[in-house]
């Protein structure tokens, strides 16, 4: 595995982002990678978060009831992107 830098064109001296290189695939370190989010939101406001979490390298996980989530529609679709999915039966 090789390791390089971005280096920022106004301040040469600082790297701007991580490259990896691991089987001639490039990729960017991303700043939450080796986190892991577990996503309990139904609605709008947590899965966005988490969707956020996600792009930004951490793992997320979506925790949804056995019935399905509460709110499935296209808008849904987008802000579960990125992330893995568990059922859960939840008792109370």
């Amino acid at each position: 595995m090789k390791f390089g830098a971005i280096q920022s064109k106004t301040h040469p001296d600082k790297a701007i982002a991580l490259i990896c290189s691991d089987e001639g695939k490039e990729m960017t370190q991303r700043p939450l990678s080796g986190y892991r989010v577990i996503d309990f939101g139904q609605y709008i406001a947590g899965p966005a978060v988490a969707m956020m979490l996600a792009d930004q390298g951490a793992e997320v996980i979506r925790i949804d009831p056995l019935d399905g989530p509460k709110w499935n529609s296209p808008a849904a679709r987008v802000l579960n992107r990125g992330k893995k999915r568990a059922l859960l039966r939840f008792v109370e």
